[in-house]
């Protein structure tokens, strides 16, 4: 029998579930300013890539500070923000609020990214890769329509 023709691997291995990890606590760096994120997305995991990403802002008169993003998607929407000429400000994980779940609870959700532009304009981008965000709920029941009516309401 070859490795091929077996379906878990993990288990001809004997490799153990890895249970739910904390997220990694980040000592101050020299040189860099804290994050600003109101959560720390920053866990091990298997399948999804998390992403320390050190960015300069007008806000911050132009210091790097470290931006904590929960996905490599995250990562490119700030990317994308940045080199806009017209962005004054770029927080990662910046805001937490309740919401109303289609199924009747009251979850907390966190806003991807909140941009702020220089007229004063701002925006709260939520980060989802196209299946996800297509579904009515996602995988931990976020519907994004709730989401939406959640922020408008907090």
């Amino acid at each position: 029998m070859s490795i091929d023709q077996i379906e878990d691997v993990e288990l001809l291995y004997g490799v153990p579930k890895s249970r739910e990890q904390k997220a990694l606590k980040l000592n101050p760096i020299y040189g860099l300013l804290p994050p600003r994120a109101v959560r720390n997305p920053i866990t091990r995991s298997g399948t999804c890539q998390k992403v320390v990403l050190p960015y300069k802002v007008a806000a911050t008169g132009f210091q790097t500070e470290i931006g904590l993003c929960d996905s490599l998607a995250e990562v490119a929407v700030g990317e994308e923000a940045l080199i806009s000429p017209d962005v004054y400000d770029v927080e990662f994980q910046a805001v937490t609020f309740p919401y109303r779940h289609p199924k009747g609870s009251i979850p907390d959700h966190t806003i991807d990214l909140r941009i702020t532009y220089h007229n004063g304009l701002r925006r709260m981008v939520f980060v989802r890769y196209g299946e996800t965000l297509r579904r009515v709920v996602g995988r931990r029941g976020h519907g994004a329509s709730a989401i939406k009516k959640g922020m408008s309401n907090g």
